[in-house]
């Protein structure tokens, strides 16, 4: 596509000198801006949102006038929580991720930029206690111990974090040879359902320390 147009698009009604009406006109900044490449150029989509009726109602002229409906995203109450599962599905190697819409055409939300922002950067400084970081370490063995790796199960002893940006934990064991990465995830997800870690990675090092 060589000319692509990112604006709006609404139903517009016209009214005329004589009194009559005409309903259910396309129309919009969007639209009006595809009429006009459309004078030189056929190659050339409008990316809009628009509501679930429009393309029953401007379907048929879409079609009339040779021009490309696959830049309309159908919009309701609901499409902003599609888009985050569907983000979520895609991300998922990454789902402490902290999701803001917002429209550069109104400005919604807008404001919340720098709020979000400021807040995945005091969690990516995040400190946490030693003494209250073993006690969801202690309860989370207690909830579920780790499993037996080559006929020996991880011990954990005691963590501490040893640095910020990102946050790192460093688990001192018995042997880091017999953890295992579903084991691994399970203590990452009780640190972040613990502790606030939305917007910013964690590392989790597993330190061999031998049982005197």
């Amino acid at each position: 596509m060589k000319y692509i147009i990112a604006s709006t698009a609404v139903t517009d009604e016209i009214h005329f000198v004589d009194g009559k009406r005409t309903e259910i006109v396309a129309g919009g900044a969007g639209v009006y801006a595809l009429c006009g490449v459309k004078l030189w150029s056929d190659d050339v989509m409008l990316v809009t949102g628009v509501g679930t009726d429009f393309s029953g109602i401007y379907g048929e002229w879409y079609k009339n006038n040779n021009i490309s409906m696959d830049g309309l995203i159908e919009k309701d109450d609901k499409t902003m929580d599609n888009y985050k599962k569907d983000l979520q599905s895609k991300l998922k190697f990454i789902k402490y991720a902290k999701f803001l819409f917002i429209s550069a055409l109104t400005g919604q939300r807008a404001h919340k930029v720098l709020e979000v922002a400021r807040e995945c950067y005091d969690n990516y400084d995040k400190r946490i206690g030693t003494g209250v970081l073993n006690e969801v370490i202690n309860k989370a063995v207690l909830m579920k111990e780790p499993p037996v790796v080559a006929l020996k199960r991880l011990k954990i002893y005691y963590a501490t974090q040893v640095a910020t940006k990102p946050p790192k934990f460093v688990f001192f064991v018995n042997d880091s040879s017999c953890r295992h990465f579903s084991y691994e995830r399970y203590l990452e997800n009780q640190l972040r359902d613990n502790f606030d870690f939305s917007g910013t990675g964690i590392q989790i090092e597993y330190r061999e320390r031998k049982d005197s």
